[in-house]
């Protein structure tokens, strides 16, 4: 959902509550609040968690806050504070120009996944996509996706109590993420 603002440059909470409840009428069944690719890295704390008190309390569907930043500790310190808003998760992605290896990901998401009882949707920024260099089978080395080192993470917490719900797909990576947790339950919606 993008944030709507006032002439001055502030958050216009009203609008932002019309727009969710619009959103919901015309079918969503989940909204966004201050995502990765929409302006919630513009946005201070304060007015995140104001922002999504406001729309959580605007509708009766599943907000998902994006409460996460390339720094962990902003990102563990905001989203701590994220349940008391309403909202129903929290959307975690991987560190953005950072560049961080596996060990990273699995820190910063982690961490995240720690600090919160709620549920947790990882997405991989796209400047991740292109990141850490892994070595082959043939002993080659290849630039792995984000999605490949978030996935490798998240495998190894599958069986874990962390509170992971999804990952949030671009087209075609569906087939890629299905294999690893069918077992566990997983199903494409």
């Amino acid at each position: 959902m993008v944030t709507p603002f006032a002439p001055d440059g502030s958050i216009d909470y009203d609008v932002a509550q019309q727009l969710a409840k619009f959103l919901v009428s015309e079918g969503s069944e989940g909204l966004v609040v201050a995502g990765s690719t929409g302006e919630g890295s513009s946005l201070s704390d304060p007015e995140k968690l104001n922002l999504f008190a406001c729309v959580a309390e605007a509708v009766t569907v599943p907000v998902l806050a994006g409460s996460t930043f390339a720094n962990t500790q902003q990102s563990v310190a905001l989203t701590a504070q994220v349940k008391a808003t309403g909202v129903a998760g929290v959307l975690a992605t991987t560190p953005a120009y950072a560049r961080p290896n596996q060990a990273g990901i699995a820190g910063h998401l982690g961490a995240i996944a720690e600090s919160t009882s709620l549920p947790v949707m990882n997405e991989a920024l796209s400047d991740v996509r292109n990141s850490t260099t892994l070595a082959t089978s043939s002993g080659r080395p290849r630039r792995p996706r984000g999605l490949d080192l978030m996935m490798s993470a998240m495998i190894g917490w599958r069986d874990s109590s962390r509170a992971f719900i999804g990952v949030s797909l671009t087209p075609g990576e569906t087939d890629r993420i299905r294999a690893p947790f069918a077992p566990h339950g997983a199903h494409r919606r």
